[in-house]
């Protein structure tokens, strides 16, 4: 379940598998990795709306102008 910090929403590990469809291993993994970037306040792991979003941006190093394809 998601908490609420001021105007800041925060998800739980259960909640973004179940959002992203994909297990709880994999979500970890990504935290680990820093694909996904979270914060383990104490035992849990949670990710912001802010960086769940920027997790679907692409790098703007991997975004390359027409005229360079």
């Amino acid at each position: 379940m998601s908490i609420q910090v001021g105007d800041m929403k925060l998800y739980e590990v259960e909640e973004l598998a179940e959002i992203l469809g994909v297990g709880l291993p994999t979500i970890r993994k990504y935290l680990r990795e820093g694909r996904l970037k979270g914060t383990k306040p104490a035992k849990r792991w949670y990710v912001s709306e802010e960086n769940l979003k920027e997790y679907f941006q692409p790098e703007a190093s991997q975004v390359q102008p027409e005229e360079a394809r």
